[in-house]
């Protein structure tokens, strides 16, 4: 007697036997969600919202477990009824359901971010679900996106925060609003206009339309000439930046300035100290202090250069330059295109440059310049130089973030930043200099 396959076999029988009891079940389960969703689907094409919910309020749609898209549909109608009948609870009962039977449908959770910001007043619960339905629809010139958009950015509106709002709106361009259904590009149109008016009433406003009150204010003193006369083109920068937009405004040193003026503080003023602001490497500062503003960085002499040696090698780092090359971009329209000058000069020798028509510089029309009243911005660029040969320190580089070697040790001649190698040096390490003939040398090549 063979038992072992017998027993197999039996085995065999039975599973087959559950198997097909299931997919019978299923199957059952399956027709009769498909009745209860084609009576719910005509009732709701009616709007007979009463009879849906007087029909089908105790269905259990959770037990619908084997057909979750049709649960999730059958959850969404039921929601949609409850909502016009002002049952805010239960419609949001059925459409978590929804959401958990569905969770990539950008639909269910379009219609849980309208239902939470009107019936159930919970903007932060409609801000996570509008976002969710963006991010499962993706950017299309859809519906769907598009409302989950306008929705958002005007409940950030309606709660005063105009700059939040600003961001959801920029998902969408100018060129996307021309693409997409006329009504829609309208509505974009209109959300836009009302968060640039809030923005324009809240901004720290510079220029406006060709006028300004502020000064342009450089440090009175500099660790070099040259980083001083680096530092004057600095602010020329800056200054024809807001001559492009028919602004007028003065350079002057922090004791000339005007105290009853508001300014732009550039570089290490005595302003900026006294408010913190210290930078280091490529960094930068964007601060606001009232009606003032700081634009400042970290500008040093090269490694070995200084006030008694201004002739040496390398390039000196002028942080300040990259902090204003980056807020003419930020708030003044400002776009860097090829480099104003070639290599191995200084910034100061872009003196030579006619920056407000050089080709190498574009000034869009930026009518009202203004940052936010609470601006506070401390950057660190990724990078921290680029090896690229000629090396050249331009306003366009620095935009780039292409900065040259300061202070690193890259590639060769590179002896003199490793071994200090001033006199001093020499009479305080001799052992660290080449003993040549039973003497030690402090010239000669690396």
């Amino acid at each position: 007697m063979n038992f072992p396959n017998r027993m197999n076999t039996h085995m065999k029988r039975l599973l087959t036997l559950f198997l097909a009891t299931l997919t019978l079940a299923t199957a059952a389960a399956g027709a009769d969600a498909d009745t209860t969703l084609t009576k719910m689907r005509e009732l709701t094409k009616e709007r007979k919202w009463n009879d849906l919910i007087a029909q089908f309020k105790d269905e259990d749609i959770a037990a619908w477990k084997d057909v979750p898209a049709k649960a999730a549909e059958a959850a969404s109608l039921r929601a949609r009824a409850y909502g016009v009948l002002k049952d805010g609870a239960n419609a949001e009962k059925d459409l978590k359901l929804a959401i958990e039977r569905a969770p990539k449908n950008g639909e269910h959770w379009h219609e849980l971010g309208m239902l939470s910001s009107g019936l159930l007043a919970n903007d932060d619960q409609a801000l996570a679900a509008y976002n969710r339905a963006f991010e499962f629809a993706g950017k299309s010139m859809g519906w769907l996106p598009i409302s989950a958009t306008l929705n958002a950015a005007s409940i950030l509106h309606q709660q005063d925060k105009p700059r939040e709002a600003q961001k959801v709106m920029e998902r969408y361009d100018s060129s996307d609003l021309l693409a997409m259904a006329p009504v829609w590009g309208d509505k974009m149109r209109a959300v836009n206009e009302k968060i640039a008016d809030k923005l324009s009433s809240s901004l720290l406003v510079i220029a406006d339309k060709g006028t300004s009150d502020y000064q342009i204010v450089l440090p009175d003193t500099f660790p070099t000439p040259a980083i001083q006369a680096d530092l004057q083109q600095v602010a020329r920068l800056l200054q024809t930046a807001f001559k492009a937009n028919d602004a007028e405004l003065p350079i002057v040193t922090e004791a000339s300035r005007d105290a009853a003026k508001p300014a732009i503080y550039v570089g290490a003023t005595a302003f900026a100290r006294s408010h913190g602001v210290a930078c280091k490497g490529w960094s930068y500062v964007h601060k606001a202090i009232g009606r003032d503003l700081i634009i400042a960085g970290c500008d040093e002499s090269a490694p070995g250069r200084g006030p008694d040696n201004p002739k040496a090698s390398g390039f000196d780092r002028i942080g300040t330059a990259k902090a204003v090359t980056d807020f003419l971009q930020n708030h003044v329209g400002t776009r860097f295109l090829f480099p104003e000058q070639g290599g191995f000069a200084p910034l100061a020798n872009v003196a030579k440059v006619d920056l407000l028509n050089t080709p190498t510089i574009e000034y869009l029309p930026t009518p009202r310049i203004s940052v936010p009243p609470d601006l506070d911005v401390k950057k660190t660029p990724v990078l921290d130089y680029d090896i690229t040969w000629p090396p050249v320190v331009s306003f366009y580089h620095l935009a780039q973030n292409r900065f040259p070697t300061i202070d690193s040790t890259f590639g060769g001649h590179t002896w003199h930043r490793a071994v200090p190698s001033t006199e001093a040096d020499f009479a305080k390490h001799p052992e660290r200099f080449a003993l040549l003939g039973g003497k030690r040398q402090i010239t000669g090549g690396e």
